[in-house]
């Protein structure tokens, strides 16, 4: 009873903390539809001319940002120790993550909107839980549309990562289009607390102990997710039960569990009421030792674990 009062209470102060004006329900059909015109905009390598043949026809703000923001992550191809200044980066349409955020934030500086480079911390990879990293090593974009912080990270937009094969696939998401802060601090911490948007901080240590929370979570509009901690102890044939929230219908016969994603365990799934999953795993079907457990939809990861028995 402990476990579940205290999960709620958590899924009730995640609520609170999502401040942000939910643009689910804009269309972005015009804003995409010329963002992704093939061949269009092939030769132009000037940022400014680019960004206002993208948002000439579009009347507000977040729409021009948006067409922006898919005209990057369709065209800018994820190159790692490629150049991050934007004069490289649009010639030759190849970037890191520094290379995406500054063109992104140059792109809307043309058009007149308030946009800045965040540095700080991201991780997919579940054998860095519990793991403090020292520098940073991920970059993303805040703008300012209609007087209000939101965050944007194009690059991670442009692909999905597929555990399996740790590598990244082309595939566009929009999950980190003006994604809420309440979800945005599960993958990404700034160095600066403030460049948080919460208004309760999220410290260093925390942010590290949790478990890894891959872009298909977000796909499936999850919320919060039990335990918190990425790191679980457990003696031999005990149950482990996890508990996620989803804004959207779950399919169960598409969740699977696999440690070190290769082997598939048997797991107990239902799905309750208010978007509730709930899933157990039989501890005695883990080998002895540490095992990373990552629970699947379908073919993507959504979270991994880091299991000690």
């Amino acid at each position: 009873m402990r476990s579940k009062a205290l999960f709620f209470l958590f899924f009730i102060l995640t609520l609170n903390s999502f401040s942000q004006v939910d643009f689910d329900v804009t269309d972005f059909r015009k804003s995409d539809s010329i963002a992704t015109r093939d061949g269009i905009y092939d030769s132009i390598t000037n940022v400014c001319i680019l960004s206002n043949k993208l948002t000439a026809s579009l009347e507000t703000d977040i729409e021009k940002t948006r067409s922006i923001y898919r005209w990057i992550a369709k065209n800018i191809n994820y190159t790692q120790g490629a150049s991050p200044l934007t004069s490289r980066v649009i010639k030759t349409r190849k970037a890191s993550c520094v290379g995406y955020s500054n063109l992104f934030k140059e792109m809307c500086e043309c058009i007149g909107i308030e946009c800045r480079v965040v540095e700080g911390w991201v991780r997919n990879n579940p054998n860095d839980i519990g793991k403090k990293v020292k520098y940073p090593d991920h970059a993303w974009n805040i703008a300012k549309i209609e007087g209000k912080d939101y965050f944007f990270d194009a690059g991670f937009s442009s692909s999905i990562f597929d555990l399996r094969t740790n590598d990244q696939k082309s595939k566009f998401q929009d999950v980190y289009f003006a994604i809420d802060p309440g979800l945005f601090i599960y993958s990404h911490y700034p160095q600066k607390k403030e460049d948080q948007l919460l208004r309760k901080k999220i410290n260093h240590k925390t942010f590290f102990n949790n478990p890894i929370v891959f872009t298909e979570f977000f796909v499936l509009k999850g919320i919060a997710f039990n335990p918190q901690k990425g790191s679980i102890k457990c003696a031999a044939n005990n149950p482990i039960k996890f508990e996620f929230f989803f804004k959207k219908q779950i399919e169960i016969a598409q969740i699977k569990a696999f440690i070190q994603n290769e082997q598939e365990v048997p797991i107990r799934c239902t799905a309750e009421e208010n978007g509730k999953l709930v899933i157990v795993v039989n501890s005695g079907d883990l080998p002895r030792g540490t095992n990373i457990l990552s629970f699947y939809d379908k073919d993507y990861a959504f979270i991994s674990y880091r299991i000690f028995r």
